[in-house]
């Protein structure tokens, strides 16, 4: 079997399939991991078969998707903006007119490039809340933040483009900001890509499939650094040096400006730069792979589809002049080629040891002792109840009350669909229910608690929109026993996340629904959207999860599953809810010995 390329361009809600899409050119990321991270972009070409005007315009919203390699599920490759447009004529006879337009598209990062932040003076903090601080300046959606690690001196008011300030920053911490291709910005810490790979691994890429007459590897002089000297809390310096990398390649001294705070905390940076650059190591800075060979697996073409900036990727077999061995390391940028008949996908890596942040012993308090370990801290698993609580593949097991609900994917908070409900009736108490059937009907038990969180969005009208929890006989039966009720939506056009703890104690409420409503009366037409639908038992950790997607922070090292078919189950979540385990001998490096 061959994947099926098929891409859906919608631009403005408007969707491009089959002929009238031409060749997409799609870019994410920067060239190595010493880069300052950069805006994506998409070129895409369509052609207008009717000779009729292009509804298109600059800063709509532009969203590509493809099928997965079985067809069943939407895979999106990329979320932005229009910034640009040219129109031409690519076929003209007397009774024939082709046009074709190009539009270029630039990813979320291009919003920072266009902010002007720091107007106002930002306090001490630390790196995850200076960065945060940038973000929360600017238009833009944002993904789960790792971990604080480091502490950074106060910055007095000076503007600048909010692109500009949150890569210094976050190069400053050896991390980097980064966007996702549905459109959200994030900020990977340090020791996010550690993480990834405890939890994931490498994902190793068959050779087989691999263009070796494109594939290039690369090393520099320019990357090498074995005297640093780096600058913190204001005017202070920290030196250290490394005389057996100096011996082989001479002094290769660099002067690193920060803003940490902290005298540990910059031995401890300063320290990283020696352990990344003392020595050169060879990255492939391009690996092509064929997405339409005949014989490739299903895993690879989704795996690349789904591709994520600093996924942990690994390669054997390599001819032997470019490497010599398996390859380890991070992706740091990619380019998706794809029209109607081809489609490859170059993969820009860095070597892993510019990115992998080893423990090592003398970094252990050596006061540390078992008993000092919190025995709270072990992972644990949750169940999500709702098994179609992000509207990905349909709106299956949802019924409309006096509305009509479609699934969209112009927006979302996981994943990339939506369920947009519009009010057929002025009345109130109309909305989607969850469910008056035995295959959805979410089972419950009478004096358990249970906590049921709901992303919701009002885009059209004022009434009151909220949810309720309500206990039920049987599975089918619509006879509420007990009603709990969320708080309402405090604004529109904004996405909220609205919440029920309750401890149902009726003998009879076996059973449960969730009615996502209007609860005012209003004007038909009105509209909200409805995403990431979470019920389980036991009291809030705040967090959603399904199968594919969460935004349980990676520090908590969460392991998702769908118990049966993906956005048509249960799914569960296996993290450290509570405590986040520090020192454990396990997580101690040994490869990491001075």
């Amino acid at each position: 079997m061959t994947w099926t390329i098929n891409p859906t361009v919608t631009v403005n809600g408007v969707s491009y399939t089959a002929n009238a899409v031409g060749a997409i050119s799609i870019d994410y990321g920067r060239n190595n991991v010493w880069e300052s991270q950069r805006a994506g972009y998409a070129r895409i070409q369509l052609i207008n078969l009717d000779n009729t005007a292009f509804p298109i315009d600059l800063n709509q919203s532009v969203v590509v998707q493809v099928k997965n390699y079985a067809g069943t599920s939407d895979i999106t490759i990329f979320t932005g903006v229009v910034s640009n447009i040219e129109n031409s004529v690519v076929l003209f006879e007397t009774e024939t007119t082709l046009a074709g337009i190009t539009i270029t598209a630039v990813a979320p990062l291009a919003v920072l490039a266009r902010t002007q932040v720091g107007l106002v003076d930002y306090p001490a903090e630390t790196d995850n809340d200076r960065i945060s601080r940038i973000f929360s300046e600017c238009d833009v959606s944002v993904a789960p933040f790792d971990p604080p690690i480091y502490n950074y001196i106060a910055r007095p008011a000076s503007p600048n483009n909010a692109l500009t300030l949150a890569n210094y920053y976050a190069l400053m911490a050896t991390g980097s900001i980064y966007e996702t291709t549905t459109g959200k910005i994030g900020y990977d810490s340090q020791y996010s890509r550690n993480l990834d790979v405890e939890v994931n691994g490498y994902f190793a890429i068959d050779p087989t499939y691999v263009n070796f007459r494109n594939l290039k590897s690369a090393s520099s002089i320019g990357e090498l650094i074995n005297n640093v000297n780096l600058q913190y809390n204001g005017n202070q310096y920290f030196t250290t040096y490394l005389s057996a990398s100096q011996a082989l390649y001479g002094d290769m001294q660099a002067t690193i400006k920060t803003e940490i705070a902290d005298t540990d905390d910059a031995q401890n940076v300063a320290g990283l730069y020696l352990a990344m650059r003392a020595y050169p190591n060879t990255s492939l800075s391009n690996i092509e792979i064929r997405l339409i060979d005949p014989t490739i697996s299903s895993t690879t073409v989704d795996k690349m589809l789904n591709m994520y900036f600093g996924m942990p990727v690994s390669m054997a077999g390599a001819p032997v002049p470019i490497y010599d061995g398996t390859y380890y390391g991070f992706v740091e940028g990619w380019n998706l080629q794809l029209n109607q008949v081809s489609a490859r996908i170059t993969l820009r890596t860095s070597e892993k040891t510019y990115s992998y942040r080893p423990y090592v012993w003398e970094a252990i308090d050596p006061a540390t002792q078992w008993d000092s370990i919190d025995p709270t801290a072990v992972k644990t698993t949750k169940t999500n109840l709702v098994l179609n609580p992000s509207f990905e593949t349909n709106t299956t097991g949802w019924t409309s009350a006096s509305t009509t609900q479609t699934r969209i994917t112009t927006d979302s908070v996981f994943g990339s669909a939506s369920d947009q409900v519009v009010a057929n009736t002025i009345n109130t108490n109309i909305g989607i229910v969850l469910t008056r059937n035995a295959t959805y009907a979410i089972p419950i038990t009478p004096n358990n608690t249970y906590t049921i969180n709901v992303y919701m969005k009002r885009t059209v009208g004022t009434r009151a929109t909220n949810f309720r929890f309500i206990t039920k006989a049987t599975a089918a039966s619509g006879t509420a026993i007990e009603t709990f009720t969320s708080g309402n939506i405090s604004a529109s056009n904004t996405w909220e996340k609205l919440t029920i703890t309750c401890t149902p104690t009726n003998a009879g409420g076996l059973f449960a629904e969730i009615f996502l409503r209007f609860g005012s009366t209003g004007s038909i037409g009105d509209t909200f959207l409805a995403d990431g639908i979470i019920a389980y038992e036991g009291s809030s950790v705040g967090y959603y999860w399904d199968g594919t997607n969460t935004d349980i922070p990676s520090s908590r090292v969460p392991t998702l599953a769908w118990t049966g078919t993906a956005d048509a189950s249960t799914s569960t979540a296996n993290a450290y809810f509570s405590t986040i385990p520090t020192t454990t001998w396990q997580n101690v490096d040994t490869v990491g010995l001075p």
